[in-house]
């Protein structure tokens, strides 16, 4: 028996038109769509220090951050500029990932926990001790602006 792919082919959702088979990357969705039947982790910004240190790590941060409606608009625009070719630019696992955009609308800085972890380990995994130049330079931000004051 032969199964072609195109018969695996899921069809897209009802509500928002995601197609699963597309596309990767950065994309508008309904929230089922996203989930994909887990359950939703929530990122709190703005936590006391004491809060920060006592929690999970990549569950929480010191940093300021735009508001809900704030960020809802900047992740709409660029989003809509990317349907038209000048958004958030092509995707890339380590350098622009769906971390990074969401980094980005909420905090303004596009920086991804996960790709930087990766790019730890790649690092101590490697045959010399110095880190390379664009890990370091993402590091010192996060050491420099991680423990900021409470915004106003």
């Amino acid at each position: 028996m032969i199964i072609s792919s195109s018969s695996l082919r899921v069809p897209p959702c009802a509500k928002c038109g995601h197609d699963p088979n597309m596309k990767r990357g950065v994309l508008r969705t309904c929230i089922d769509c996203f989930l994909k039947g887990h359950h939703l982790l929530r990122f709190e910004y703005e936590v006391s220090r004491l809060h920060f240190i006592f929690k999970h790590k990549g569950t929480c941060s010191t940093e300021c951050c735009y508001s809900n409606e704030e960020t809802i608009r900047r992740a709409t625009e660029i989003f809509n500029k990317e349907v038209h070719g000048k958004g958030f630019g092509d995707y890339n696992l380590l350098d622009n990932n769906c971390e990074n955009f969401a980094s980005f609308c909420k905090r303004g800085t596009p920086v991804s926990e996960q790709a930087l972890k990766a790019m730890g380990i790649a690092t101590a995994s490697s045959s010399t001790d110095t880190p390379s130049s664009s890990t370091s330079k993402i590091a010192m931000f996060l050491s420099s602006s991680s423990f900021s004051s409470k915004c106003s």
